[in-house]
């Protein structure tokens, strides 16, 4: 399993996830009021630019043509809930296709140590594949639960932010969003939606 980290610097406009390659770590912390952003210096994955699987011939996105980074979604939170949105950039040079829901977690490290239960799917949004060109964005958006309402049984401790692994792959991308989480399984659970082609306002 390949793990891919990276550092968040705070930006007023859209940025970078903290990914790495495996091997390779760095981490920041997103910003509350604006996109962190950070590009990796290695080079795109060739699978990306010639593998089968994404839409009309377009390769799936790996971690490697990603950077990414956070951004408060302020008008999307809910009862007991606080929005985010986690927003991914097409750092490669040819297009490339993201489908449906990726797998989220919050993670210890930026090697990618799951805390508590995977984010549950908002059943309301319906997924499809989408194609990112190059400097292009998609995005989920992300539902953080209020751990201070899971009572004892939390058991909250610290995380450094986000583990998403993409659909159809096993390698894990890292997003730095430091913040306290429930540890304990099924307590202050997540939701995320589908990737949406572009960038949120």
């Amino acid at each position: 399993m390949r793990i891919k980290a990276m550092s968040l610097v705070s930006s007023g406009l859209l940025a970078g996830v903290a990914l790495a390659a495996c091997g390779k770590t760095g981490v920041v912390n997103a910003e509350p009021a604006a996109i962190s952003s950070s590009r990796p210096h290695a080079a795109a994955s060739m699978a990306s630019n010639s593998g089968p699987g994404g839409n009309g011939g377009t390769a799936l996105c790996t971690v490697d043509d990603l950077s990414g980074g956070t951004k408060p979604d302020d008008g999307g939170g809910a009862a007991g809930h606080e929005g985010r949105f986690v927003i991914v950039t097409n750092m490669s040079g040819s297009a490339c296709a993201l489908k449906g829901f990726p797998t989220v977690a919050f993670s210890a490290d930026s090697e990618g140590t799951l805390v508590g239960s995977a984010f549950e799917r908002m059943q309301s949004d319906t997924p499809e594949k989408i194609v990112i060109q190059p400097d292009k964005d998609a995005y989920i958006s992300v539902l953080l639960a209020d751990t201070g309402a899971e009572g004892d049984d939390c058991e909250p401790t610290h995380v450094e932010g986000y583990s998403i692994q993409l659909s159809g792959s096993d390698h894990k991308l890292i997003v730095k969003d430091m913040q306290t989480a429930c540890s304990a399984e099924g307590k202050g659970v997540g939701q995320i939606g589908p990737f949406i082609q572009g960038t949120p306002e």
